[in-house]
């Protein structure tokens, strides 16, 4: 039973640990190093903190063949989804690279880069050809799919066990070189003040998520979990909040613009969504003095 308890207690303290780390990464030095291999192997290699999350790819877009399939079939792209979820589940679990072939019959190779035994993230090498003959016998290209075909990287079974190894130790390499590596998150508490002092500035996702060094979904989450709202809606809502202050002094166009947003008509339509009302009735309604 204690032994039992204990790894209950453990698992929660590495839950409450991993939640209060962020992943800190050199992108510069990383697309130099993915740009030198790409160079050599000819193979689109990318670095991802999850298989949802890319921050570096060379080339940055999948192969033309992939990304044709994608956009005529909408189920084919939840194919590869799963299948990268899949994959990374399953590389998780090791330390080694994990080869497979994804459900379009290409090769794929994605190698887990870990700290203390957490992924960090993943090196993953994509869209290989390893066997012509059952690709065309299984997915029975046509003429404009074959053309692409011949577009994609092709290399041996032996020779991609070859770059496989060499990805190992690319993944060893970034972590000893401080690359890639870990350091506390900043708190909500920390972003939010950040936010409720330069709202009326041009606010991104991509900005906050650089500055503060989280991923696109971990902020999301962050958000999500914390206010119960994205981003984006909890950001206006900061700045709907100051504009009913500054009502009362000033012009609803001018409002707009002090609280960061650009657009005044969008300004009065989210106004309205949020209070039921629009700035020019709230101000007849609520406020005594008029604008200048």
């Amino acid at each position: 039973m204690f032994l039992y308890l204990q790894a209950a207690i453990d698992k929660i303290k590495a839950a409450e640990y991993n939640k209060s780390m962020k992943l800190i990464y050199d992108k510069q030095k990383l697309y130099e190093i993915l740009k030198e291999f790409h160079s050599i192997t000819n193979i689109r290699i990318s670095f991802l903190e999850d298989h949802e999350s890319p921050v570096i790819g060379v080339p940055w877009d999948n192969s033309g063949l992939c990304m044709l399939k994608q956009k005529e079939d909408p189920a084919f792209y939840q194919r590869c989804k799963t299948c990268d979820r899949e994959a990374s589940r399953l590389a998780a679990t090791g330390n080694d690279v994990y080869i497979y072939e994804c459900h379009y019959c290409l090769t794929e190779a994605i190698q887990p880069v870990k700290v203390n035994g957490r992924p960090l993230g993943y090196f993953l090498l994509g869209q290989i050809l390893t066997d012509r003959e059952k690709f065309i016998r299984q997915n029975r290209p046509n003429e404009k799919e074959l053309a692409l075909l011949d577009e994609l990287a092709f290399c041996s079974p032996d020779t991609l066990r070859s770059y496989a190894k060499i990805l190992s130790w690319l993944a060893q390499y970034t972590i000893l070189n401080n690359d890639i590596r870990l350091c506390h998150k900043e708190s909500f508490e920390t972003i939010n003040a950040y936010i409720r002092e330069h709202y009326a500035e041009a606010l991104t996702v991509d900005f906050l998520c650089s500055r503060f060094h989280y991923s696109r979904s971990a902020l999301f989450a962050l958000f999500k979990e914390e206010c119960r709202q994205g981003i984006m809606e909890y950001i206006n809502s900061v700045r709907l909040e100051k504009s009913k202050e500054l009502l009362n002094e000033w012009k609803i166009v001018e409002v707009s613009r002090m609280v960061g947003i650009s657009d005044s008509n969008y300004f009065s339509r989210i106004f309205k969504k949020k209070y039921g009302i629009s700035p020019e009735h709230y101000k007849q309604k609520f406020l005594v003095k008029e604008a200048p």
